[in-house]
């Protein structure tokens, strides 16, 4: 499951970065990719909501 995650995550951030969205953006894209791979849907929102609130 591990590997799943971070070929998401790598492939993710290469693949926007390669069509030209911005490295800041990319991150984020990516990280809430492989969040969505790792944990249900309801946790996941509720990290991703509080990691930008703060």
């Amino acid at each position: 499951m591990d590997s799943y995650i971070a070929i998401t995550l790598f492939g993710c951030f290469f693949v926007l970065v390669f069509i030209g969205v911005p490295i800041s953006f990319s991150i984020g894209i990516a990280t809430v990719a492989s969040m969505l791979l790792m944990f249900p849907w309801d946790i996941a929102a509720i990290t991703v909501s509080q990691r930008l609130a703060n």
